[in-house]
């Protein structure tokens, strides 16, 4: 546990790297990606097999984790002992994971001991942004400087991503032919 007593919980979008999360108690709750009828959690396909079900032209999607999944996750580190919960998503604009998110919050007894933050990022962006909020848990003292820091940090950053290939997001229904 950190020295403020702020828990952290982030989506598996962040790609964050397992002895990080270990390390700073962090909980990610997990996206599903929709392979035809098969579901998988996040993590447990390899972007070359991803690639592979896309070329045999099968149906690949993502979903936004159920709510329950970030409710569950909040009220664990509550129940360790953590004074408030920082919640982080991947930008609203990608997924509805954001909403899930605050969904969960307001299922929540005590509801104001969660923040949930659209980092209006994805991937990299969003793992420094969680790399930013660990290092103000251990430097500020209050969870206001660090919920206010982390803001900063959010509206400081931009959101700029490119696709090798535009026929990846026709056939996972992100872009339509037209377009």
């Amino acid at each position: 546990m950190n020295k403020l007593k702020l828990g952290v919980v982030v989506d598996s979008t962040f790609n964050l790297n397992e002895v990080f999360v270990k390390q700073h108690d962090i909980r990610v709750v997990y996206l599903d990606i929709m392979v035809g009828a098969d579901t998988f959690r996040d993590g447990e396909l390899t972007n070359d097999q991803i690639y592979a079900f896309v070329d045999q032209n099968k149906k690949v999607s993502t979903s936004q984790p159920a709510p329950n999944r970030f409710m569950i996750a909040y009220q664990s580190l509550l129940d360790e002992g953590y004074e408030h919960v920082v919640c982080l998503t991947v930008s609203q604009s990608l997924s509805g994971t954001f909403n899930s998110a605050l969904l969960a919050k307001d299922m929540l007894e005590h509801k104001e001991l969660v923040t949930v933050l659209d980092t209006k990022s994805a991937i990299c962006g969003a793992e420094y942004l969680v790399e930013r909020l660990v290092e103000k848990i251990e430097t500020e003292h209050s969870i206001e400087k660090v919920i206010e820091g982390i803001q900063k940090n959010i509206s400081d950053g931009s959101l700029i991503f490119t696709v090798d290939d535009l026929n990846i997001l026709v056939k996972s229904g992100r872009l339509s032919k037209i377009q």
